[in-house]
C-alpha cells in the first residue's frame, strides 16, 4: 500500500539527522517530498530515502533568511491529500507559517508535526544591551 507522506525540513545541517531518520523509517512504498534548505552547496549531503520520496535541496544565497526558500517552495506545491503527514522543522517562523499554509489548504492539524528550533536574532554572542547602538549610529 502507498503511504502518503509530505515532509518539509528546513534549516542548516543540524536538522539532517532528523530528516534522514524520518526518511529511513518510511516504508519503501512511501511517496512524497522532502524540501531541505542548506546555507551552501557544500552543505548538501546525500542520504537514503524511499524511491517515491522526491528529495529537493534548496541552497540559499548569503543574506537570505533561513527557511525563506523552503517556505516559497511549499507555497508552490498543490494542496496535500487529507491523509498526508507533514513534518516541518527549522527556524521558528518557517514551521509556524508552513503549518498555517497546510491547514489553510485543508490538512488537519493532527497530520502536521512541526518544531521551531531557533529564531533569527534571538541568540547572539553578546547581550542585546551591548549590541544596542545610539540613534544616529554613533
Amino acid at each position: 500500500a502507498t503511504v502518503p507522506f509530505a515532509s518539509v525540513a528546513i534549516a542548516g545541517l543540524w536538522v539532517m539527522p532528523a530528516v534522514a531518520g524520518i526518511c529511513a523509517s518510511l516504508p519503501s512504498s512511501a511517496t512524497g517530498i522532502a524540501l531541505i534548505e542548506a546555507p551552501s552547496a557544500e552543505d548538501v549531503l546525500p542520504f537514503d530515502a524511499p524511491a517515491g520520496i522526491n528529495v529537493r535541496w534548496l541552497v540559499r544565497d548569503a543574506g537570505q533568511k533561513p527557511g525563506s526558500l523552503a517556505l516559497a517552495e511549499l507555497e508552490k506545491l498543490q494542496a496535500p491529500a487529507s491523509d498526508t503527514h507533514a513534518f516541518i522543522v527549522g527556524e521558528q517562523s518557517l514551521p509556524t507559517a508552513g503549518r498555517r499554509r497546510l491547514v489553510a489548504q485543508g490538512l488537519g492539524k493532527d497530520r502536521i508535526s512541526f518544531i521551531g528550533y531557533w529564531r533569527v536574532g534571538a541568540a547572539s554572542p553578546a547581550p542585546k544591551s551591548e549590541q544596542a547602538q545610539p540613534a544616529g549610529g554613533r
